[in-house]
Parts: C-alpha cells; sequence; structure tokens
C-alpha cells in the first residue's frame, strides 16, 4: 500500500466540491478525508493527524470560523495549517479568518492550478520561495 505525501481534511458540506478537491489533489499523493460539518470536522481531527485543514466559512452547525478558533486553541491542533475555501468574499471575513490563524483565503469557484498550487505551498511540496508572500504576509499582520 502506497503512503500518502499528505493528510489533508477537507470540511466542505457540498458534495461535487468536495469530491472535486480529491480528485485534483489525488494525483499529487495528497489523501483527502472529508467532513461535511464543523462538528464532524473537530471529532475527526482529534482521531488523526492532518498535514493541512481545508475549511469552509459557511457550514451547518458551527461555522468554519468557530472551528478554526477551536483548533488553534487546542495545544494538540494549534500548529495544523488550515486554508478557507469559501464563497464569501467580504474582506471582514477574510480579515477574521486571518486573525483567528488561518494561512490561506481562497474563493470559489476557485481557478483549479491556482487551488492546486497554493494546496502544494502549504504542504510544504513546492519549493520554499513558494512561500515567501506568506512569510510577509505574518510579519506585516505582527505589526497589526
Amino acid at each position: 500500500m502506497k503512503v500518502p505525501a499528505a493528510q489533508v481534511l477537507a470540511v466542505e458540506d457540498d458534495a461535487v466540491i468536495a469530491l472535486e478537491m480529491q480528485r485534483l489533489m489525488q494525483p499529487a499523493g495528497v489523501e483527502i478525508t472529508l467532513a461535511s460539518s464543523g462538528e464532524k470536522a473537530l471529532e475527526t481531527v482529534r482521531q488523526r493527524r492532518f498535514d493541512l485543514i481545508m475549511l469552509n466559512l459557511r457550514l451547518s452547525g458551527i461555522s468554519g470560523l468557530e472551528v478554526c478558533r477551536r483548533l488553534k486553541l487546542d495545544p494538540d491542533l494549534k500548529d495544523i495549517p488550515v486554508v478557507f475555501l469559501s464563497a464569501e468574499t467580504n474582506s471582514q471575513f477574510m480579515n477574521i479568518a486571518f486573525r483567528l490563524g488561518a494561512v490561506d483565503y481562497l474563493t470559489k469557484p476557485y481557478e483549479v492550478e491556482h487551488f492546486k498550487t497554493r494546496m502544494l505551498v502549504h504542504l510544504g511540496h513546492l519549493p520554499k520561495g513558494a512561500g515567501d508572500a506568506d512569510r510577509r504576509r505574518r510579519r506585516v499582520l505582527q505589526k497589526i
């Protein structure tokens, strides 16, 4: 059995989008586990270790923002990078997501190559130079 290059938890209540994410990332050796609600995501992330969490903002039950807040408060989970993937383009939500600890915020519909590239950057599968913008963003946020 081939060991996946990365384990990703995708928290997405739209089954079509969730399956598309799996299809896009499988060739890169990324195994995506699906959770359709915030509650299910918090349960799943405590059962096994993930390299990255892709999180929809609007979910039934607790919101993606609340899931992110809880993850970042948990000493065992706080270091897992969280990337929001949402149709919400309001900068207020984006700012809250980053302040809660998200490393990225992608909007739906997404451009396929951009989505794959951002995921691979956050998983460390692309050269370090590809993540320079993220390091600059963190330095700017530290000054705010």
